[in-house]
């Protein structure tokens, strides 16, 4: 498996972008990996400015673990794709 990815959505919070459901148990131990290095970012950032604040929202709901998860296709999980055409047209331009 390719490694995750999380990242944050300010409508959505934080996404992982997962080939298949994780349990509530691994979404947590992400969490608990995540948070050390956003409290990181947190402090490289400048004082006073308005995407510090919403990183420390965003921290609030990783240390909660409010974390979705959105399925996104992988190479496995395509059960309809096709290295053979489909048809014997070619289109010429120019």
């Amino acid at each position: 498996m390719k490694s995750l990815r999380l990242h944050w959505d300010i409508r959505h919070g934080w996404l992982i972008d997962v080939p298949f459901g994780l349990s509530e148990a691994a979404i947590q131990r992400i969490a608990q990996w995540a948070l050390p290095h956003q409290i990181q970012r947190l402090r490289s950032l400048p004082p006073g400015t308005h995407r510090r604040e919403q990183l420390r929202w965003a921290l609030r709901q990783l240390e909660a673990g409010k974390i979705r998860q959105r399925l996104t296709p992988s190479e496995q999980a395509m059960p309809f794709a096709s290295n053979q055409r489909m048809t014997n047209r070619r289109y010429f331009y120019g």
